[in-house]
């Protein structure tokens, strides 16, 4: 098939088509998952080269005996992993890559 022939391509906008399209599983497509809530990131969708993601992990209970987490992660159609200790959760991929969220190493 030549490249032109090629659909678009694009990201689902919701952790329900990832679960009906078979790409997470359906715990996590109810968004908890081990303790912490998904969220796709407010500025999610296009197509082709503008086509952009983004998914936020924020701890369900973040203090005392039932404490799920006190780190928040993201990550973005760039694929680099960012977390940080648990703050005003990011709604947008620019709250995904910016201060205090910072790159994870590995």
């Amino acid at each position: 098939m030549l490249a032109a022939q090629l659909p678009e391509a694009s990201f689902p906008l919701g952790r329900a088509a990832l679960r009906d399209d078979g790409f997470i599983d359906t715990v996590l497509g109810s968004g908890t998952k081990s303790g912490y809530d998904f969220t796709m990131a407010t500025d999610t969708g296009g197509s082709g080269a503008s086509a952009v993601f983004g998914v936020i992990a924020f701890p369900t209970a973040t203090s005392g005996v039932g404490q799920t987490g006190s780190r928040q992660f993201g990550i973005t159609e760039v694929g680099v992993m960012y977390g940080a200790v648990v703050g005003t959760q990011p709604t947008d991929r620019a709250g995904i890559t910016t201060a205090p969220m910072a790159a994870l190493g590995n």
